[in-house]
């Protein structure tokens, strides 16, 4: 009889800790770690049709944060909007503790470089302009020849390569979200 109830207990602890995903079509919840608050927010590119939120999640997300508390948005979505998307799906005892953007993505990630995030992440992003100086805990990886058909977008990230504010890595633009996760899923 005891060895019943340890099985129940272990049971109810499962229960317990099931992952709770939700997929809103313009953005995807995934609690993985009931033990934590934290979450991180990554934005896809652009059509969000074909690279927004399931896209990021299934190149390289799932791999990289299976045990992590995440949400995939299309860029389109701002912070605000996720984070009224997350009460009203019952999650509400929780600190964005990152954020990240992808491409047209980056254009919602540029504006929280100097929020109160751990961790601001910049995947080949869109940008409007360029920099002297980024915060300590924004990282970037980029590569310029990638914006050959946004030459203004192209100027500015090759720009922030030779400053030595964006890592260049010789991949395609599609390539560069699950190397980003490789380099930085530990920070994110």
């Amino acid at each position: 009889k005891t060895e019943n109830k340890d099985f129940e207990k272990e049971d109810k602890k499962t229960t317990k800790r099931e992952n709770k995903s939700i997929n809103g079509g313009t953005y995807i919840i995934e609690m993985n770690d009931s033990n934590s608050n934290d979450i991180t927010v990554i934005w896809g590119g652009y059509p969000s049709s074909t690279y927004g939120a399931k896209w990021m999640k299934k190149n390289g997300g799932d791999k990289y944060f299976s045990d992590k508390n995440i949400v995939y948005s299309n860029f389109e979505n701002s912070l605000e909007t996720l984070k009224e998307l997350l009460s009203k799906n019952g999650i509400k005892d929780y600190k964005i503790k990152s954020v990240s953007g992808f491409s047209a993505g980056g254009t919602q990630a540029w504006k929280h470089i100097n929020g109160n995030f751990s961790f601001v992440g910049l995947i080949d992003p869109t940008t409007k302009k360029t920099y002297d100086t980024l915060p300590s805990n924004v990282k970037i990886i980029s590569r310029w020849q990638n914006w050959g058909g946004f030459p203004r977008i192209g100027q500015f990230i090759k720009q922030l390569e030779n400053k030595g504010l964006s890592k260049a890595i010789n991949l395609e633009h599609l390539k560069m979200p699950e190397k980003f996760y490789e380099m930085y899923s530990d920070r994110m």
